[in-house]
């Protein structure tokens, strides 16, 4: 919110800047922690009339935060890169039965966590 006076409307919307916002911070991060993810440029998944409110974004950043590492891991790998499960075990060097608990788990931790 420091530079919300910087937003122009007139080349992007406030959910695409800040959502751009949250991208970059999450890229310094995981650069600060030397985790070597490419991050994707391309927001297929958004529906372009959805809007993302800034505390949705905390909300999930919290809550990514409140899980271990191993299941941000396999999170950021399957739902922001789009491995598949397999790709994800193959990728860790887990077996595919781990892999698979281990989502689920951390997909119930954030739901309870965002609930």
């Amino acid at each position: 919110m420091k530079k919300i006076d910087t937003f122009d409307e007139k080349k992007a919307s406030l959910s695409t800047w800040i959502f751009n916002i949250t991208k970059n911070t999450l890229i310094d991060h995981y650069r600060s922690k030397h985790i070597d993810y490419e991050l994707l440029d391309n927001y297929e998944y958004l529906d372009e009339s959805e809007t993302v409110s800034a505390t949705e974004l905390a909300d999930l950043a919290n809550a990514l935060n409140k899980i271990s590492q191993e299941e941000k891991e396999i999170v950021v790998l399957r739902y922001y890169e789009g491995y598949t499960l397999k790709e994800v075990a193959e990728k860790m060097k887990l077996s595919y039965g781990v892999v698979k608990l281990r989502h689920n788990s951390a997909l119930e931790k954030l739901k309870d966590y965002l609930s």
